[in-house]
């Protein structure tokens, strides 16, 4: 997942190193020198991350955070600071000023693109539920109550008893508030949902090949612990395995021997980061109970889908990445009904509709927008990636019949036009040449892509389409 990052380090030459680490992941770096370049960076090239040196000159680093936290623009944005691992009081007072994380110097080229892989992730998946939420309160549904905020639930599950004994004690020495229960691995996997801990802080120890468990995976892949916080506390000779377990599920590290300040303060920031995310889902799901889904597929509905968009071509503008727009049509599906009726015209639909979900990514939108007509969004997906998308969903749709209710089958084929947008034009603009482009493969034959110009709708197109492989669309 690239993204456009600002390395703000006073030495040129650490800017430097830390941009050869980030350019090998394909990331787009941006450097400052100084907090004032800092707020210029993010005013003109809204970075998707933002790898800051505690020293930086002009503003104190926690100054900095709590800055750029109250700025609207770089509220969400993650945050990651350098600190010595002697530099206790800076660690923790960035950490209070809102930084996301604090990585030590000298930093591991591992552990550094480990880390922001890891906040970039999570900051993605903020994003579409705060996009989500959006969406729903522009269709007005409304947003629930909120109710009395319990103590947050924290499991510890130690390399041993005593030594979950020992960091609970710490916490509560250091004015830790939320509830702590200890756990060893196998509880830790019993868990009931009601009761499950919001956030667990595991030892390295048991999540090692050695510990014979997959003790992250199977947290991750369980219902009632599928969404809790994960904080791993690992040796300091231990940093490579460690640095997989943030792309195993983790969502942060902590070196053994902390600050048991600090262990409170990550714990405490993945506890409000959780909040946000249950908060967000739920007034989601509250809202598509009331009026988003279409009933028939269980997709999107029209409504849904275009509030959306408008908040994806948003993004895409202050971002400055592309994205790009589907229009699939079924080809001769009014043929469809008038043989096999209403019912199996119904079931070619939700076939339709579950084949397309599989096709697709967490962020992408599906709805269906019309009676055979589908929409298909996919942020950051210019029109390079998005093509064989396109392709593989047409090529997928024709590739086994649909089975009908009163027996038999029928093979299906759709025509897709494709839009790629840089969010400097309207949502109704880009559907608007999706569709344009929809009625050219229509006409050019059916079952295969068109991508669309930047033409205006109806004018000629020198797009390329894509020809029919396997069953016709006739």
């Amino acid at each position: 997942m690239p993204g456009r990052i600002l390395i703000a380090a006073t030495m040129s030459t650490g800017r430097i190193a830390l941009k050869a680490i980030l350019v090998r992941a394909h990331h787009d770096v941006i450097q400052a020198s100084s907090a004032d370049d800092v707020y210029a960076a993010v005013a003109h090239r809204s970075p998707a991350l933002l790898l800051l040196d505690g020293g930086l000159p002009g503003t104190p680093a926690p100054e900095l955070c709590r800055k750029l936290r109250a700025d609207p623009q770089t509220a969400t944005v993650p945050i990651l600071v350098l600190a010595g691992r002697e530099e206790r009081q800076l660690r923790l007072d960035v950490l209070a000023a809102g930084a996301d994380d604090v990585i030590s110097k000298p930093v591991r080229p591992a552990a550094l693109q480990a880390r922001v892989r890891s906040l970039l992730r999570a900051a993605e998946t903020r994003a579409e539920l705060r996009m989500r939420e959006s969406t729903a309160r522009d269709l007005g549904f409304a947003e629930p109550a909120a109710g009395f905020e319990r103590p947050g639930r924290v499991a510890l599950v130690g390399a041993t008893p005593a030594a979950g004994r020992i960091w609970k004690e710490a916490l509560l020495r250091g004015g830790f508030r939320h509830d702590i229960v200890l756990l060893d691995p196998d509880s830790a996997l019993e868990v009931a949902p009601r009761g499950a801990p919001d956030v667990f802080v595991l030892a390295s120890e048991v999540i090692a090949p050695a510990a014979g468990t997959a003790l992250l995976a199977e947290l991750r892949s369980r219902p009632a612990t599928r969404h809790a916080a994960i904080l791993v506390v690992h040796p300091d000779d231990d940093g490579a395995e460690a640095e997989h377990a943030l792309d195993y599920g983790a969502n942060d590290l902590l070196e053994d021997g902390f600050d048991p300040v600090e262990l409170g303060l990550r714990i405490t920031a993945q506890l409000a980061r959780k909040r946000e995310a249950d908060r967000l889902q739920l007034a989601f799901d509250t809202g598509l109970k009331l009026a988003a889904l279409d009933p028939l597929t269980g997709l999107y509905n029209r409504r849904y889908a275009e509030n959306h968009l408008a908040g994806v071509v948003d993004r895409a503008r202050r971002m400055q990445q592309s994205f790009s727009v589907l229009m699939l049509d079924l080809d001769n599906f009014k043929r469809v009904n008038d043989r096999y009726g209403h019912g199996g015209g119904d079931a070619v639909l939700c076939e339709t509709a579950l084949r397309l979900r599989d096709d697709l990514r967490g962020p992408d939108l599906l709805a269906r927008i019309g009676g055979e007509e589908f929409l298909i969004v996919l942020p950051d997906c210019g029109r390079a990636e998005a093509e064989p998308i396109a392709d593989r969903i047409r090529a997928r749709l024709s590739q086994s019949p649909v089975a009908l209710p009163n027996g038999g089958a029928i093979t299906v084929t759709a025509s897709i036009g494709l839009a790629e947008s840089d969010g400097t034009e309207s949502s109704t603009s880009v559907i608007a040449r999706a569709d344009a482009a929809l009625y050219r493969a229509k006409s050019g034959g059916r079952n295969r892509v068109q991508v669309a110009g930047p033409e205006v709708p109806g004018a000629p197109t020198s797009g390329p389409i894509y020809p029919t492989r396997g069953a016709g669309g006739a």
